[in-house]
């Protein structure tokens, strides 16, 4: 059952017994918004959308390449730590410029997500900032392998720690909960946001190594596809064990 039809029964539930009262005193508990659901049952996350930041174009190369090992060594961190589940870059050819990474983190309180990711270094130094957004996701991300510490980009004949995959942006609703069905093991996870800038949109994590693959993809199952959102990202092989 999805999170949202979960909340929706857990609605009507609320207002069968308000309406099967014939006392007017009777006290009924608010109805629980789908995030509150799926905190309780252990399904909510945060998902961090880190952005190119005010300082990025006044850096050089000497300061640059000792953020980008600060940030590397901070993301290796969390990752022990069991906070950060996912996470990767979003390479070109971008959907939207200044994003540079999407990554999900083991907490439903975004306070907590966002004192956690701001003190990246690469946000200290204003080379990146952070978004953090309240994330629903209809998949336990706790149970997938754990990311792989020092993870890289597939290149020629090396040992593959990570590789492209697609995350796939589109409007939050039952049309979308049966697409993704009908993508199958092609959908790795999903899951959708309740707040923030993306309040209402479901991202998919799409097992296609490229936008065109993707898109492909989607065009066998909708008529017209290019009006998702594509999100060319890399991250941990391991995603591949979601289904």
């Amino acid at each position: 059952m999805s999170i949202r039809s979960l909340s929706g029964l857990l609605a009507l539930s609320v207002l069968s017994a308000a309406c099967s009262s014939t006392s007017a005193s009777v006290e009924v508990a608010p109805e629980l918004s789908a995030f509150d659901v799926a905190t309780q049952q252990g399904e909510a996350y945060c998902m961090v959308i880190m952005r190119k930041g005010a300082a990025a174009d006044h850096i050089d190369l000497n300061e640059l390449g000792e953020i980008t090992q600060a940030h590397l060594d901070f993301n290796a961190k969390m990752i022990e730590e069991g906070m950060l589940l996912v996470s990767g870059p979003v390479v070109a050819p971008r959907a939207e410029r200044d994003m540079r990474s999407i990554c999900i983190l083991d907490t439903a309180d975004t306070r907590e997500a966002y004192a956690r990711a701001c003190t990246d270094p690469a946000c200290e130094t204003g080379m990146l900032r952070c978004e953090v957004l309240p994330f629903v996701c209809e998949d336990n991300l706790r149970a997938m392998p754990g990311m792989e510490r020092g993870m890289r980009m597939e290149r020629g004949v090396d040992q593959v720690y990570a590789r492209p995959y697609v995350m796939v942006q589109m409007p939050s609703s039952a049309a979308t909960d049966a697409v993704i069905e009908l993508m199958g093991d092609a959908a790795l996870f999903s899951g959708c946001c309740t707040g923030g800038e993306y309040e209402g949109m479901t991202f998919v994590a799409c097992n296609a190594r490229t936008v065109s693959d993707a898109r492909d993809m989607m065009g066998t199952i909708v008529n017209h596809p290019e009006e998702f959102v594509y999100h060319p990202w890399i991250s941990t092989q391991a995603l591949k064990q979601m289904n």
